[in-house]
């Protein structure tokens, strides 16, 4: 089953070290799946970044978290990106319309419903207690370059 892996993430300050490494970042993470991995920021904060891929199934991403790959990456991003929220949808993202609704969770804490899209410029994140959210003008950052 398709997986897709949303991702919210912070830049810590100083952001110049980490901002030239995002592109290794995306490039190691689409080579891995196979698929383009694609980065946005907000388009009133640079520091503010949203992560959307694909994984074949929960095995391929297992793959890649194991990887010496990906724990190279850990290490290099460590105290310069926070993980603000990140989550996994049971679902080919491609397949989703703009403004649908995903459930996020397999029950218990952190379970809530996710209005997140990556088209037309815009994402939708809910909020902290399951509130609606806000949808968010966002830009990609093309080949990984603020």
């Amino acid at each position: 089953m398709p997986l897709t892996e949303v991702a919210h993430l912070r830049l810590l300050p100083p952001t110049s070290s980490i901002s030239s490494f995002l592109p290794t970042i995306i490039n190691h993470l689409s080579t891995a799946s196979g698929k383009p991995f694609r980065l946005y920021h907000r388009t009133d904060s640079e520091l503010e970044l949203y992560l959307f891929g694909h994984w074949d199934d929960l095995a391929h991403h297992q793959r890649w978290i194991e990887s010496e790959t990906n724990k190279w990456l850990l290490r290099e991003v460590r105290g310069k990106i926070e993980v603000v929220d990140m989550f996994h949808v049971d679902v080919e993202f491609d397949s989703l319309e703009l403004g649908e609704r995903v459930w996020v969770g397999q029950g218990g804490e952190g379970e809530r419903w996710n209005n997140v899209v990556e088209k037309e410029g815009r994402v939708k994140w809910a909020g902290e207690k399951g509130e609606e959210g806000e949808w968010i003008e966002v830009k990609e950052i093309v080949g990984g370059v603020l």
